[in-house]
């Protein structure tokens, strides 16, 4: 926790309970550091800018494991373990109170789509 307090941190926007965790870390790192403070370098939400980023700078990516095994990047990053388990990541879609046939149709094919994913992704 130590190490994470040395390098910057770059992540997506991150919604309030995933900001709550990172607080939590930056807490345990600080601690375990001395005085030195976690720098939140940047935040993105396009998360093929975000991996160039992790890839050519020593800066430390938070994000969910399956944007990093989608996108050809598994065995270039290292998983860092951390003693705080991050929640869940849930996919969500908001649609109007009466939505359209195609609105419907859409989020059928997408779920099969997510799920066709996570499968090959193990997950």
């Amino acid at each position: 926790m130590a190490d994470f307090a040395r390098f910057p941190i770059i992540s997506q926007s991150l919604p309030p309970l995933y900001r709550e965790r990172f607080l939590d870390l930056c807490v345990l790192a600080e601690k375990s550091h001395g005085t030195r403070p976690v720098i939140h370098a940047h935040q993105c939400d396009d998360y093929s800018v975000l991996r160039q980023i992790a890839m050519n700078s020593d800066a430390i990516l938070l994000c969910p494991e399956v944007n990093i095994l989608a996108c050809g990047f598994e065995g270039r990053l290292s998983r860092l373990p951390v003693p705080l388990q991050m929640p869940n990541a849930v996919i969500s879609a908001a649609m109007s109170a009466r939505p359209s046939p195609l609105a419907h149709e859409f989020l059928r094919v997408l779920q099969e789509d997510v799920e066709a994913t996570l499968s090959e992704l193990n997950f």
